[in-house]
């Protein structure tokens, strides 16, 4: 048999200042938790995130607690005599069982909403919202309530002495062996599921916290001290107010780091920044890489150590203070003929001095024809030619009603006049083609442009990917004038009309690449 000694008795330093303490406490508490209650219900009535919903969870479950905190004054004040019955006293342990389980697991819940939105912001903000915060709340209730439901059995009145009656969690009172050792695999598994399991989660998310702001280039060191500090203490005194504190220490560190990723000759960097609504967004860079030759000097600066407020800072410029440029504002020169070189820069007008930049076509000289000095005193053969070019010949026996019509000029003939190509070869008004039934004419309206494209996308995907559907005249694809990458849209044009609208019935729509293509006319029909 197992020895059920009384603990019952009334030790002084709990009778004198248990009452106080818990008179304290009640009065805190009660006051603390309606007002949180009251912010949250009104002043985050609009912005009814997972926080939100998992600290008024909290403060329920403590108001809870707090109610029974008035029988225990009376309890201790009494020196342990319980003096409400059975029924409350196993209510009572019930309710602190609860409230001491739903605490640690709530705060649970908070590390880890916190860990999400930190490691993983986007996936955060798609994926985690007030619904499932709720949903996550009936879970822990339920499951809280179901683990802490044996009390109602253990708990119980044990009678101590005359007149004296103690409220325990598990009576003390003769009870069988298979009772006594039910109860020890109970207080076994609630030590486990309890608090092993859900300690072992927060200080796991708080570390992976506290890695990933240790890695943000964008928080100085002093920060991350401080950072570090908090989460620390958090860990230890299990503070479920976290998340406010490190909001009001400033929203950049709870982004994640910059990334950058180099691939061939081209640098992505990949950065995470807060707007002025709250609103958290990516944003990705590119860059080409470029081999410069530099002095030593240079090169010698790029290996010191970091010292001063920086010494503890990640190697690289810290963007907090430092400015990178994107061009190259001093450029070393290696050797002296180099520098004589950009001295003497050739003035490109130079090569143009003593020659003739305008010949006039009568005389020769250095000024317009139609500034001619000498076309009033021409031969008969300049003034035909000043005729051809539309001068006055100041002959006042012509008149522009007189002259003829000249007649049209023999295919290969050289009059010296300016002939349009629209013109020529047979051509009657401007804008007709030359080849009007030439075979293989591109139609203007046969022009197709084809929108969400991948980076990866080549002048050859889209020539396999369209030739089936008719002979393809052109193809233009967009990039990037840095990186070579696509830009995401091309223009593709056909000889036919006809090649082109089965292109966007059988293209538009479908998935290539991993992406869906969106298939459509380059300009509106005028049909």
């Amino acid at each position: 048999m197992m020895d059920y000694n009384s603990s019952c008795h009334g030790d002084k330093f709990q009778v004198q200042l248990l009452p106080s303490m818990y008179g304290v406490e009640f009065c805190v508490a009660l006051v603390g938790n309606l007002f949180a209650l009251r912010l949250l219900a009104t002043r985050e009535r609009n912005n009814w995130h997972t926080g939100v919903v998992l600290s008024c969870n909290l403060a329920i479950s403590d108001l809870l607690y707090v109610l029974t905190l008035p029988l225990l004054i009376v309890y201790y004040m009494q020196d342990k005599n319980w003096l409400f019955g059975v029924a409350v006293c196993k209510i009572e342990r019930f309710l602190f069982t609860c409230n001491l389980y739903v605490s640690i697991y709530f705060i649970m819940c908070i590390s880890v909403n916190r860990y999400v939105a930190i490691v993983y912001p986007f996936f955060s903000q798609n994926h985690v919202n007030p619904a499932k915060a709720k949903a996550a709340s009936v879970v822990i209730w339920i499951f809280v309530t179901a683990i802490s439901s044996p009390v109602l059995k253990f708990a119980s009145t044990c009678p101590e002495g005359i007149n004296k009656t103690c409220c325990v969690s598990y009576s003390y009172c003769p009870n069988s062996d298979a009772v006594a050792y039910s109860h020890l695999f109970y207080k076994v598994f609630l030590s486990v599921a309890g608090c092993f399991i859900p300690f072992l989660v927060t200080f796991a998310s708080y570390c992976a916290v506290l890695r990933v702001v240790w890695r943000n280039v964008n928080i100085t060191s002093l920060e991350k001290r401080k950072v570090a500090l908090m989460v620390f203490a958090v860990v230890v005194l299990s503070k479920p107010s976290w998340a406010d504190q490190v909001e009001e220490e400033g929203d950049e560190g709870t982004l994640p780091p910059p990334k950058e990723t180099v691939k061939g000759n081209v640098k992505t960097i990949t950065e995470y920044k807060i707007d002025e609504d709250g609103k958290k967004f990516k944003i990705i860079r590119t860059f080409k890489i470029e081999t410069r030759k530099a002095s030593k000097a240079v090169a010698r600066r790029k290996n010191w150590k970091k010292f001063g407020n920086s010494e503890y800072d990640p190697p690289g410029p810290n963007v907090a203070d430092t400015t990178v440029s994107d061009d190259v504002f001093m450029v070393f020169i290696s050797s002296k003929e180099d520098l004589n070189a950009q001295d003497v820069e050739e003035d490109p007008m130079n090569k143009l001095k003593g020659q003739k930049i305008v010949s006039c076509r009568i005389c020769k000289g250095d000024h317009w024809t139609t500034r001619c000095p000498y076309k009033d005193t021409l031969g008969p053969m300049q003034k035909e030619l000043a005729e051809q070019l539309g001068l006055s010949t100041g002959d006042p026996t012509k008149t522009a009603g007189d002259e003829p019509e000249p007649a049209a000029p023999a295919a290969g003939s050289k009059t010296g006049k300016y002939v349009p190509p629209s013109l020529r070869d047979g051509s009657t008004r401007r804008g007709e083609s030359m080849q009007p039934n030439r075979r293989g004419a591109s139609d203007d309206n046969a022009t197709i442009r084809v929108t969400n494209l991948s980076e990866d996308t080549r002048e050859t995907d889209l020539q396999e990917l369209f030739r089936p559907f008719g002979s393809i005249s052109r193809i233009y694809l967009a990039k990037d004038k840095n990186t070579g990458q696509s830009k995401g849209f091309a223009f593709i044009s056909f000889h036919r009309r006809e090649d082109a609208a089965r292109a966007i019935a059988g293209v538009s729509g479908f998935g290539y690449d991993h992406l869906i293509l969106n298939v459509e006319w380059a300009k509106p029909s005028n049909n």
